[in-house]
């Protein structure tokens, strides 16, 4: 049931900024009676508004003359990160989606036109969330201030609150349907490369591999997609296999290929580590991997490939002889949505957590700045 947002936060105050005054007029219509309604008209006006009454809401355009409204939301973040923030514009752009989740932290992006019903509970919703999520801050630092030398309660408390904005992130992916854009964009890459390639004999069974490979592969992204917008849990075919084998047969399959002649591929003997996978799974995983190590090295740079036991564990870990990363980078790199690169989504290495803990595995990361970066792999040992 709905929380009613007079008995949730009476007369909470709304700050709407918008550049056309009929917009301006209807949702002082659609959101007075319930809030309290401040409009500005760019994002000028709404930082001087902002300067002189505290608000607990502020719904943008994206597109207004000067600021756009996701600059104007990192401001109101720095300002006060308890403002809720939500976009609502008419263009459905995922750059601006991007730029919403990373700079400003947004809540919420919403399309023109909204229906006034869903509106008005996205924000009596967004609102009860600002309360519980204040309640639940001063709960934990009173709890910090009791139980100071219970220092692995508060690490698990850090965790969880962890869990739930990864959680809060993953679940705006799905109702976007943009998760998978990275997967299938560079599966269509692969593609088109080696359609070029496809006249080439001696290679040519290779080429119809990697080809079956990368069209099975857009199949599985289909077919998560459709599992993401119903609500249903990823799901895994896993079965008996050997990692190392795995590994060698997919760096053999990327040599003679693009990549192949412009780094130096290479992959280090090792004893049959047997564990159960989903073996396509798995190659999307060692693809990403190779992606990335690919953009973080320049031509003629080494990328290693090597397996081990560890642990009870099988690992494989991917190195590359790049830049490496600095520790702040590390540590948000599988936070979904996270990227360096203007280009990039920050889907790539959530997607590889996502599948290898479908795996009941785990993947770690080392980087020194200036040196290079590893990726390693960990799925459990199964008995020989």
């Amino acid at each position: 049931m709905t929380a009613n947002p007079e008995t949730m936060l009476p007369r909470a105050r709304i700050l709407v900024v918008d550049d056309e005054e009929p917009l301006r007029q209807t949702m002082m219509v659609i959101l007075g009676r319930e809030y309290e309604v401040l409009t500005a008209a760019d994002a000028n006006e709404a930082q001087a508004i902002l300067d002189e009454h505290p608000v607990d809401l502020v719904l943008t355009d994206e597109r207004m003359p000067g600021v756009r409204g996701t600059d104007l939301l990192a401001r109101v973040r720095e300002r006060d990160p308890d403002i809720v923030r939500i976009v609502l514009t008419a263009y459905n752009e995922p750059e601006a989606m991007l730029r919403a989740i990373n700079e400003g932290e947004v809540l919420r992006f919403l399309l023109k036109p909204c229906n006034p019903a869903v509106l008005r509970q996205e924000i009596c919703q967004a609102l009860e969330r600002r309360r519980l999520a204040r309640e639940n801050r001063h709960l934990l630092e009173e709890l910090a201030l009791r139980n100071r030398h219970l220092e692995y309660t508060i690490k698990e408390l850090n965790a969880a609150r962890e869990s739930l904005v990864r959680a809060e992130k993953l679940a705006l992916a799905g109702r976007l349907a943009s998760g998978f854009a990275h997967d299938i964009r560079n599966y269509l890459t692969a593609v088109v490369g080696l359609a070029g390639l496809a006249d080439l004999g001696p290679a040519g069974g290779t080429v119809r591999r990697l080809l079956d490979q990368a069209v099975h592969g857009i199949h599985d992204l289909s077919s998560e997609l459709m599992m993401v917008a119903d609500g249903r849990p990823l799901a895994y075919q896993l079965e008996r296999s050997d990692l190392a084998e795995l590994v060698r047969g997919f760096v053999n399959d990327m040599r003679g290929g693009t990549i192949d002649q412009t780094r130096q591929l290479e992959v280090e003997p090792s004893v049959s580590l047997p564990c159960e996978v989903a073996p396509r799974k798995l190659w999307r995983v060692l693809w990403n991997l190779l992606q990335n190590a690919v953009e973080a090295t320049a031509d003629g740079a080494r990328i290693s490939f090597r397996t081990f036991s560890l642990d009870g564990y099988a690992c494989a870990e991917v190195e590359d002889t790049g830049c490496g990363m600095p520790s702040e980078v590390r540590a948000r790199i599988f936070e979904p949505f996270f990227s360096t690169r203007s280009s990039g989504t920050g889907l790539g290495l959530e997607i590889c957590r996502i599948i290898v803990e479908g795996h009941h595995g785990h993947v770690e990361c080392d980087s020194t700045e200036g040196v290079g970066t590893t990726f390693r792999i960990k799925l459990p040992l199964i008995a020989s």
